[in-house]
């Protein structure tokens, strides 16, 4: 993570949360690169961040340490609005940036307080809180009633760069609830469907309006991205 000045953009973001006016000491724009963890379950809160640009995977923890997707949080969300409500100190979930992330940080121990006496900001944190718990249950049916090709489809549909997918097929298989091998197998099939094609490194999707056919709308705004 790199601490960074915050921009009109980010004070604006701020701003429409009713913080304008509160002080917040450590407030600044936090920025993490592709991979980097933003929190990690179990692990104490580090802030709460306002994500202002780029995508993060939010994942469920097991006690074996192994994840499942939960969702992706996008620009205008909050993560760290669960654990300030339910006045738990430590992640809930492990959110790990899909590309470059700016957020709005704001430390969380020494800000708690201030941030739970501001009406406006905790009714928006309550609405973001209320949306995870509606993505959540929609993500938990989609792991159940959906097969790999179908879901595999979505997530490339949200972690592709243009026409490029470059994700850890290790991660992939691990994040989406299946064995390595089932998922090149999967990717096989896609490939000889003529929607992706293999690179020397990653894949291209040489099909895209059948990549979202198939399973664009299983994550929100999937078709909307780059």
């Amino acid at each position: 993570m790199e601490r960074k000045k915050l921009s009109a953009g980010e004070l604006a973001l701020l701003n429409g949360t009713g913080l304008e006016d509160v002080r917040l000491p450590g407030l600044c724009a936090a920025e993490f690169q592709k991979e980097e963890f933003l929190c990690t379950a179990g692990s104490p809160m580090p802030a709460v961040m306002l994500l202002a640009e780029g995508v993060c995977t939010s994942c469920f923890q097991a006690e074996n340490g192994r994840r499942l997707l939960l969702g992706f949080s996008r620009p205008g969300d909050i993560l760290g609005d669960l654990e300030l409500l339910s006045q738990e100190a430590r992640a809930n979930t492990s959110v790990q940036a899909v590309s470059r992330v700016r957020c709005v940080y704001i430390p969380f121990e020494i800000n708690r307080e201030a941030l739970l006496e501001q009406p406006r900001f905790l009714r928006y944190a309550a609405r973001t809180v209320a949306e995870k718990f509606r993505q959540d249950t929609r993500s938990c049916a989609n792991n159940i009633l959906y097969d790999l090709e179908t879901r595999l489809c979505g997530y490339i549909a949200v972690t592709r760069r243009g026409t490029v997918w470059e994700e850890k097929l290790t991660q992939t298989a691990e994040l989406l609830g299946t064995s390595y091998r089932h998922l090149l197998r999967t990717l096989d099939a896609l490939t000889a469907q003529g929607i992706l094609k293999k690179r020397s490194r990653g894949f291209s999707v040489t099909d895209l309006p059948r990549l979202l056919e198939k399973g664009g709308a299983l994550y929100q705004d999937a078709s909307s991205l780059p």
